[in-house]
């Protein structure tokens, strides 16, 4: 590791630049998630307790077997979240 940090250090010392830049006035962060009803936003990517704040929000996936609907984690252990509670 130690040789990976010397090497980009040795390229990048050479480099010259203006050493100039302009800004003005500030803007809020944007948080790049979304946005989802009972939980709020949503980082990405998204890290454990996130993931199990939305499994709490919602409902265990069914899926059909013949014309029955099953609900079988050995199967399908997914869960999903209507649309409408979804903001992006």
């Amino acid at each position: 590791m130690h040789q990976i940090k010397q090497n980009i250090l040795e390229t990048l010392v050479p480099l010259k630049g203006s050493g100039r830049f302009a800004s003005t006035g500030t803007v809020d962060f944007v948080f790049p998630g979304l946005i989802v009803e009972g939980i709020g936003e949503i980082a990405f990517s998204i890290n454990e307790i996130q993931a199990q704040a939305l499994i709490g929000v919602a409902q265990k996936a069914p899926f059909g077997q013949g014309g029955h609907t099953i609900y079988d984690d050995t199967i399908r252990s997914a869960h999903y979240k209507r649309i409408n509670r979804v903001y992006g």
